[in-house]
């Protein structure tokens, strides 16, 4: 017996009782049934977290479409106004993907001619809606007399006019479980937005009598 060996056996010799040394530790595995269980674990997880993502990714997609759309009116209602020139904003429903762009008239001294100009530059770009958006409701009330393949009905076409007014008009877009509603009023021009459907909204030709103000004011001062 050589040396290595003999210190060996002195340390096994003296091993406290109850010591592990030199004894075979049981291995025991997972079952079958542990295994499908946090498999499924974390089925239910991931399907969890990716609801809510895709829950949150439509409404950012709605909101920014919603967004673009209330862009649109205040661009169209400044060309108007600085152009003194009637802008109208198009609202495309029969596109793949609807949309929504301005366009102008402008004259072409070639050709000596008034043409329809879509408006493109730094500051405005046509939008187009995200993903499965659409608009779901359109109801236009032209304050301008409308021609005779034009109606209430199929007329897709809000008209901001130099003085800045506009038709009257609600355009509500959404995914059919989320919208938002775009009131733009007929004396101002603006535009209102807001969450939700357009059951509760009306489009009015609302005018503004400057008299009736005047006298109204003249009136609370007294």
């Amino acid at each position: 017996m050589n040396k290595s060996n003999a210190i060996t056996d002195k340390m096994v010799g003296f091993a406290p009782p109850g010591s592990t040394i030199n004894k075979a530790v049981p291995y025991r595995g997972f079952t079958l049934v542990e295994i499908l269980a946090v498999i499924v674990l974390i089925c239910m997880l991931a399907g969890a977290a990716g609801g809510i993502y895709f829950g949150t990714y439509q409404r950012r997609l709605l909101e920014k479409s919603a967004a673009d759309l209330l862009l649109s009116a205040k661009y169209a209602r400044t060309v108007a106004v600085e152009k003194q020139k009637p802008c109208r904003m198009y609202l495309d429903q029969n596109s793949e993907n609807h949309r929504v762009y301005l366009a102008i008239d402008t004259f072409d001294e070639q050709t000596d001619s008034t043409e329809e100009m879509i408006i493109k530059n730094q500051f405005y770009k046509p939008a187009t809606l995200a993903g499965n958006l659409k608009f779901e409701e359109v109801i236009i009330r032209p304050s301008r007399s409308l021609n005779e393949d034009q109606s209430y009905e199929n007329n897709n076409m809000i008209v901001f006019t130099p003085d800045g007014a506009a038709d009257a008009a609600l355009v509500q877009i959404g995914d059919g479980q989320r919208h938002y509603v775009l009131v733009i009023s007929a004396a101002t021009g603006r535009g209102t937005l807001s969450f939700g459907e357009a059951d509760t909204l009306e489009v009015n030709n609302d005018t503004i009598d400057l008299d009736e103000q005047q006298t109204m004011t003249s009136g609370e001062e007294l």
